[in-house]
């Protein structure tokens, strides 16, 4: 929290200004945001822009799905930029997303030491994932993404991909 105080003659104030109001944000999209399926293969573009426009020291993503629905197959098309090498689907014991009907998520990463990251215009093309729809599949199932890390001074925000069959 940021806190300035003001004095006058006869008063004394206090405002406290919420820090995140004035945060850049690392904005992520995943297109489509619905995307109907009568196949046996999803495939999701992610896309990333900051508020600001500047570059940035990188950043850790966690994308998010349900394993019961979807399962892993590729991620492909990655700004390759500063990425470091990217994990294997792992439980979400922790629900990084805040869904419990998610379970899995796969770690991405860029890391730039001199702040220059992506290194190209903005908003930038980041990858794109693809699962598997799997026997279990009824309905519909999200596909979600978490920040594992921001720049310093950015927030993290996006959408979510919703499955629908």
């Amino acid at each position: 929290m940021l806190t300035k105080t003001l004095y006058t003659l006869s008063t004394v104030a206090a405002i406290t200004l919420s820090s995140t109001s004035f945060a850049a944000q690392q904005i992520l999209r995943i297109t489509p945001e619905v995307q109907q399926t009568q196949s046996s293969q999803v495939q999701l573009h992610v896309s990333y822009d900051t508020s600001d426009a500047n570059s940035v020291s990188g950043l850790g993503l966690r994308v998010h799905y349900n394993s019961k629905q979807l399962s892993y197959n590729a991620v492909s098309s990655v700004l390759q930029d500063s990425l470091q090498p990217i994990g294997k689907p792992q439980p979400d014991h922790a629900d990084y997303d805040n869904d419990p009907n998610t379970d899995t998520y796969l770690v991405l990463a860029w890391l730039n030491l001199n702040s220059n990251w992506p290194g190209s215009t903005l908003p930038a093309a980041l990858f794109q994932i693809s699962f598997n729809i799997t026997s279990q599949f009824s309905g519909h199932t999200a596909v979600n993404l978490s920040a594992s890390s921001t720049a310093s001074g950015y927030i993290f925000q996006s959408n979510s991909a919703q499955i629908n069959q």
